[in-house]
């Protein structure tokens, strides 16, 4: 599951990628490093920016599976990974990635969220992770996965949840009203019943805590400028226009949308979050 297009994911990716976390990637790593070989499940994977963000720190030897529901996104998923890695050795049922001294096995699996993760853990999984997903998702479907992960003591991380602050400049009079109306929009089914929004953070942690899980919260806003992002700067702001539309008045919306040309920059606030299961070997850090 996504519901973006992959031109959309590909505008978006150089912002995703400079403003996670960075100390997550490195706690992930030394948390996975006492494995031979890491196996990891990539929830709404898209094109595969997240494996591109975390396989370069993780060990050496790596198994993937790539998880969405939308099978125009594997296809590209596949293409990108490819022209990324140093070498890509494709057989029929996975590929091989070779990159750096990294060795990353890669399945691509269509799968609908909607059915549950039943289906992705029947296999060993050291790690589930997504990126921008959980804002889509509703807080009954994160309780339900949170319980599943825990059931089985699985390492749980995802990047890039919107947390409902915006901060455009130059600032305009309606930039409050907007904010709010698409905060509540953000709140609508996305298809999981009514999503987290900007709360998707706090209920992953509420719901992992619930189990024992130790959570870490790190912002990973998105800075953008119109110097050197326009195009993306633009596209965020007719996306977020048309989502607030929804509930004002076309006055407030066209008075906004006029001063969208004018916008130097804008400030979209995320979170990253890592939940780390109960273990008595090892204190989470």
């Amino acid at each position: 599951m996504s519901g973006f297009s992959a031109e959309w994911l590909a505008l978006r990716e150089p912002a995703d990628q400079r403003s996670r976390a960075p100390q997550f990637s490195f706690k992930i790593a030394a948390r996975l490093a006492n494995l031979i070989h890491a196996h990891i499940v990539d929830l709404g994977c898209g094109t595969g920016s997240n494996l591109r963000a975390l396989a370069p720190v993780l060990s050496n030897e790596q198994y993937w599976r790539l998880v969405d529901h939308d099978p125009n996104l594997l296809a590209q998923a596949r293409i990108l990974l490819k022209e990324w890695a140093d070498y890509a050795e494709v057989k029929a049922d996975e590929f091989i990635l070779y990159y750096d001294d990294k060795i990353i096995h890669v399945h691509f699996e269509s799968h609908d969220l909607r059915q549950g993760l039943q289906p992705l853990l029947n296999q060993r999984v050291d790690l589930v992770t997504s990126s921008a997903l959980f804002d889509l998702m509703s807080a009954d479907w994160i309780k339900t996965m949170a319980a599943e992960l825990a059931q089985r003591n699985i390492l749980f991380h995802t990047a890039l949840s919107y947390d409902g602050h915006i901060q455009w400049f130059p600032p305009h009079r309606f930039d409050e009203d907007i904010q709010t109306s698409f905060n509540q929009h953000q709140k609508s089914d996305k298809g999981f019943g009514l999503a987290c929004g900007p709360d998707s953070t706090q209920t992953l942690c509420t719901c992992f805590s619930a189990h024992g899980y130790q959570c870490e919260i790190a912002d990973s806003p998105w800075i953008i400028t119109r110097n050197e992002e326009a195009d993306l700067l633009d596209q965020l702001g007719n996306g977020i226009a048309e989502a607030a539309a929804h509930t004002l008045d076309d006055i407030q919306i066209n008075d906004w949308m006029a001063a969208l040309a004018g916008r130097r920059s804008v400030l979209i606030g995320h979170q990253d979050m890592i939940a780390y299961p109960p273990s008595p070997e090892e204190d989470a850090p």
